[in-house]
């Protein structure tokens, strides 16, 4: 960019939603930008998408939603994530990756500055229904399974936008949620 010193990568509500990615959660596109990886070996955000921008720890990352802090003081025990809300990739405008010489208003980053940015509604009622599911058809079998355990993930949504007032005042809504049933391996000695 010309206008700004920073280096960043945007990623539009397109490319988002037309990758593939398991879960669809967006941050995991964080690691497609310049200078950043998975995060490092033991952190508590490791196994959910937690990456280390330019040799930072991935709790030094600054994650916004619509430029409003989003971090949580400490990272999420229950969904390893170093920020407090996700929206859906479904809900999401644009994903804003700074990895280096952002501005000062951005500020509390060492490492990335995560920059989500929510869809909002306009004159034309817009909206999308999904729902993805995996099962266990494609999964191979364990060494010690004597069968294929059971595994059945559904992922589902839907959004709506459009007018409450014509050129004044819009709404913008959306839900999605995840069901995961698996079986479980155990070996005994």
């Amino acid at each position: 960019e010309r206008d700004t010193s920073d280096r960043s990568q945007v990623i539009d509500s397109k490319t988002m939603q037309t990758l593939a990615l398991n879960g669809r959660n967006p941050v995991q596109l964080a690691q497609l930008t310049v200078g950043v990886t998975v995060s490092e070996p033991g952190a508590r955000d490791e196994s959910g998408y937690g990456f280390s921008a330019n040799g930072a720890r991935s709790l030094e990352n600054n994650f916004l939603l619509d430029g409003i802090d989003n971090n949580s003081n400490l990272p999420d025990l229950l969904n390893e994530t170093n920020y407090v809300v996700m929206p859906s990739i479904d809900a999401l405008e644009e994903f804003r990756v700074a990895t280096n010489a952002y501005g000062a208003e951005l500020g509390r980053a060492n490492g990335a500055v995560v920059n989500a940015t929510v869809k909002s509604g306009t004159n034309q009622i817009h909206g999308v229904v999904y729902k993805f599911v995996r099962n266990q058809i494609f999964d191979a079998r364990n060494y010690f399974d004597s069968t294929l355990p059971p595994y059945h993930q559904n992922q589902f949504g839907a959004t709506l936008g459009g007018p409450i007032w014509r050129n004044r005042l819009f709404f913008f809504v959306d839900y999605e949620g995840l069901r995961v049933r698996q079986g479980q391996t155990y070996t005994q000695l």
